[in-house]
């Protein structure tokens, strides 16, 4: 994924002030931990950009190559939605705005170059209608789209280094216990399993085999081929909401019924 410039943020005199300098590499940082490392933007509005900094000031010049990209149109998403950006007037505050229609357009996210303007999010109009655009130009709006970027992220899963024999199970003393001790001798296999935690209090109209998904790694599961509800909690090695749901996917598929 790539983000797009606000061309609409760009003056003559961005780079006089050196918080807006210190703002934008604290996007680009911010954006690069998070797996946009380029900024679409267009050729001319590149070139201006080049043309407003101090040719000594190479440093400067160096992160603008690096991290500004031409033009918006290299962009595959962009490409995709071709058509729908030009089946509607995109309008902020009475200009056109490209860069901020095709944040929208692509579910991505605009680079404003001034935080004293252009806040977390923008609104902006689609013919009559108004939407809101994901937006950053300083290192606090970066924090404050934490959740979206964390759905954006690849995910990449690991294993625990625990030994099958190692596993700990910790169920109550409960009727059915012999049940969820074969059951949780089974999914302890999984590689991606530290052990049970607990069984559940009995969940007798429960249909699903996945009760509860916590971001902590924690899945509750109920044996719902049961009359009683059988269940379980499992500490699983997910570290955080979306890895633990993939986890959780990948348990239903192999030991639901």
């Amino acid at each position: 994924m790539e983000a797009f410039a606000n061309e609409l943020s760009i003056e003559n005199n961005v780079f006089d002030n050196y918080q807006n300098i210190k703002n934008l590499f604290d996007v680009y940082t911010g954006l690069k931990n998070n797996g946009i490392s380029t900024c679409r933007i267009s050729s001319d509005n590149l070139m201006k950009i080049i043309e407003y900094i101090d040719p000594g000031k190479r440093d400067l010049l160096n992160f603008v190559f690096s991290f500004f990209r031409a033009p918006y149109e290299g962009n595959e998403g962009v490409m995709n939605n071709e058509e729908e950006y030009y089946e509607h007037q995109w309008i902020y505050d009475g200009d056109g705005c490209f860069g901020l229609a095709l944040a929208y357009l692509t579910d991505s996210i605009s680079v404003s170059f001034s935080a004293e303007k252009w806040n977390e999010t923008v609104e902006i109009k689609r013919d009559s209608s108004t939407v809101k655009v994901r937006n950053v130009s300083s290192g606090n709006h970066i924090l404050y789209h934490a959740e979206w970027f964390e759905t954006i992220k690849e995910i990449k899963t690991i294993f625990t280094q625990i030994p099958y024999n190692e596993k700990q199970i910790h169920l109550r003393d409960d009727h059915g216990k012999d049940v969820l001790q074969d059951f949780s001798k089974k999914i302890c296999k999984s590689p991606y399993v530290c052990g049970v935690i607990n069984s559940l209090p009995f969940n007798c109209k429960e249909k699903r085999f996945i009760r509860k998904i916590k971001a902590n790694g924690i899945i509750e599961i109920v044996l719902c081929w049961t009359d009683e509800g059988f269940g379980i909690a499992l500490q699983t090695t997910g570290r955080n909401l979306r890895e633990t749901e993939y986890i959780a996917r990948i348990l239903q598929e192999e030991y639901a019924r």
